[in-house]
């Protein structure tokens, strides 16, 4: 990264050793998403306004208006299932799990940087016992069924070596997918203000030749994994979360996308889902922005 060197000064008038451009939650350490602090670094992308949609579309799709303050009820998050692929500094599965007191979520991210700094942002907000987290490169920990293993079952416990963990090595079906994965095209990312490319980590932001890369890449593994019949888990991990029988069946994907990406995420997803019904919603600003599969 090409940084040059800025003085800056903070509220009580002291000299803070920064850098041309940073971006503001850089030098303040958080940003504010979905009306709640989150922790960020140089290893999380900052978590943007637009993101947002993406909770607003689980939330309403479980039954509950997103607008309001109000809690949603135990009968409508049932016994949810939420995979989220790419969570960076946890900003979506945490707000997922402050809305959602009842849903259990599984986080993903290929950055154990990423991963570190949303296990403090979980623990922050107490809802580090609701999520697994998880290292893997998309799908890549996850794996099929095998016969001689019960479908729908996902046993929790712990052995001799790992006192205080919680082992899963059974078979889980989540009913939502929910996923920002990185989207915008190589050649762009030169071109990106220097608050952007200069201190985000670009592994957040380079979504390949036309941005798309990395969607394709999931949902051939969703196709593969998920559909038609159900995800085997072969995770660890430490934190005491519990996830017990859930034998569900994957209802909803909620991806965010460029917003130079409608056509093309269409077509992708009939290639890989020709059964699905596709929606591409617009932002605030009216640009191409959310991608929602349902099934």
């Amino acid at each position: 990264m090409k940084n040059g060197s800025v003085t800056v000064y903070d509220k009580d008038g002291n000299l803070i050793r920064g850098y041309e451009d940073m971006p503001p939650q850089f030098l303040k350490g958080w940003a504010e998403f979905y009306k709640l602090k989150f922790k960020v670094t140089p290893d999380v992308l900052i978590p943007r306004p637009e993101t947002e949609l993406l909770i607003d579309e689980v939330l309403s799709f479980i039954g509950s208006d997103p607008k309001t303050d109000s809690m949603h009820t135990q009968s409508a998050q049932g016994r949810t299932l939420i995979l989220d692929i790419g969570t960076g500094s946890g900003n979506i599965a945490i707000s997922l799990a402050k809305n959602l007191p009842k849903a259990k979520i599984f986080a993903t991210d290929i950055s154990e940087e990423a991963l570190k700094v949303a296990r403090e942002n979980a623990k922050k907000h107490r809802v580090e016992k609701k999520i697994l987290f998880i290292n893997s490169d998309l799908l890549s920990a996850f794996r099929r069924p095998e016969p001689r293993l019960n479908r729908g079952e996902l046993v929790s416990g712990s052995n001799s070596e790992m006192p205080k963990r919680v082992r899963h090595d059974g078979f889980v079906v989540p009913d939502i997918i929910i996923s920002n994965l990185p989207y915008i095209p190589t050649y762009r990312i030169s071109y990106l203000e220097p608050s952007v490319k200069d201190f985000e980590p670009w592994i957040a932001l380079d979504g390949g030749s036309d941005g798309f890369d990395l969607y394709r890449k999931l949902f051939q593994q969703i196709s593969h994994k998920f559909l038609p019949s159900s995800l085997g888990v072969n995770v660890t991990h430490t934190g005491g979360v519990v996830v017990d029988r859930h034998a569900g069946k994957l209802e909803l994907i909620v991806c965010e996308i460029d917003y130079t990406q409608g056509e093309i995420a269409v077509i992708e997803v009939q290639k890989y889902f020709p059964t699905a019904k596709v929606e591409v919603k617009t932002d605030l600003a009216k640009k191409q922005r959310i991608l929602r599969i349902s099934f």
